[in-house]
């Protein structure tokens, strides 16, 4: 990024090479150690590449079969509006400001989450002090990431690495089994959290208090954390394993044949904010919305200059869009067809931890209503960790 920035000061021109010379440039520019990037083969074969100025035009001259687009970055631009001494030094000035903001945050990017959004994971940073407009090299990250983990059960591990002025976050989820508890007890149990017959037992710590075979219902005791040692002592352990049970599950879903539907009436409004880092300035007047119902849509655009510079500036658009709502009647086999859609979502969500068995499906049309009913029988892990208090 900073590379870009120093480019862009010092000014740069693209160069185009026929094929037939393009072996010849390159031989040219490693042997006299010619700065070049952004290096790539034309649609003839030829070469194109981008060079700071004084080195475009020194080659340019050397090599008379070359040509040159248009000169970019600041001394061009400085030469466009030579006469306009306001605007030069609104350049200059703003050249100044990108130079000095080279040593805080433009951007924080997040990978590896699945279940927690980027908002969120990014709200949770700033918390702490680190986010967009952050002066990056007073930060101890190590310390960062640590009170990062201290504060949510949700990260297993988190890593903030910067690459230029882009804070790279890389987190992996906890993907601990289900708790019904956070109070950080070193005691529990394992409960099932459904009725079900015990298949197979799986036990990592404390005490089995069924077998396979039994007979079990929701809240009954699984696995016990509180073992008897000898004929009078006990013993507290954090139970732990998984407690697999036939059981049955029921997946329903229903769709109307006479439903609302929402439709935009063609009516909008639209607000612009720019934020630089993390300094909002609105571009509207506070008003209320007059619409009785709407949707609201909003996207961020950063900013760049010629040349793909990105900036820490942002351009939010806020559109509301006015709504109606409408009855509208569907078919039997267009309220079946959604039906099925909204099954098939629920089936994967009750069974996604379950293996199958047996399933059974029924469609029903009752009431202006289409509803499909499907009976599952399916083997699950039941166990739920409940944690003991101890005083």
């Amino acid at each position: 990024m900073t590379k870009s920035v120093l480019n862009w000061l010092s000014g740069w021109q693209t160069v185009f090479v026929p094929h037939e010379y393009a072996v010849e440039v390159l031989n040219l520019l490693h042997a006299e150690n010619l700065l070049s990037w952004h290096m790539k083969n034309t649609e003839d074969g030829g070469l194109s590449f981008r060079m700071l100025l004084p080195d475009a035009r020194r080659f340019l001259v050397r090599c008379p079969f070359a040509c040159g687009d248009r000169e970019r970055g600041l001394p061009s631009l400085l030469h466009r509006y030579r006469g306009r001494w306001g605007i030069l030094i609104g350049a200059l000035l703003f050249a100044v400001l990108v130079w000095q903001s080279t040593t805080v945050v433009w951007e924080v990017s997040v990978t590896g989450n699945e279940k927690l959004p980027d908002k969120e994971i990014v709200s949770m940073l700033s918390e702490f002090g680190f986010g967009v407009g952050t002066r990056f090299r007073k930060i101890d990250f190590d310390v960062l990431q640590n009170d990062f983990l201290l504060t949510t059960d949700e990260i297993a591990w988190i890593a903030v690495n910067m690459e230029g002025t882009v804070a790279h976050v890389e987190v992996r989820e906890n993907l601990g089994s289900r708790s019904r508890g956070n109070s950080g007890s070193p005691a529990a149990n394992l409960i099932a959290a459904e009725d079900g017959q015990i298949f197979e037992i799986r036990l990592v710590s404390g005490g089995a208090a069924v077998q396979r075979g039994d007979i079990v219902r929701k809240g009954d005791l699984l696995i016990s954390g509180l073992l008897t040692i000898g004929e009078d002592g006990l013993r507290y352990e954090y139970a732990k394993g998984e407690v697999l049970a036939q059981v049955n599950r029921v997946i329903e879903a229903e769709s109307p044949l006479v439903r609302t539907k929402t439709v935009f009436t063609g009516a909008e409004k639209t607000k612009k904010t720019i934020r630089i880092f993390a300094k909002e300035i609105k571009l509207f007047r506070n008003t209320g919305i007059e619409y009785t119902t709407y949707d609201t849509i909003i996207t961020d655009k950063q900013v760049s200059l010629p040349g793909g510079l990105s900036l820490p500036i942002y351009i939010t658009t806020e559109t509301v869009l006015e709504t109606a709502v409408e009855t509208v009647t569907v078919t039997e086999e267009e309220a079946f067809a959604d039906a099925m859609i909204l099954y098939q979502k629920e089936m994967e969500r009750l069974l996604e931890d379950a293996e199958i068995l047996e399933i059974e499906t029924e469609r029903i049309f009752e009431d202006g209503v289409c509803r499909i009913v499907g009976r599952a029988v399916c083997i699950a892990d039941i166990a739920e960790t409940a944690e003991i208090g101890i005083h």
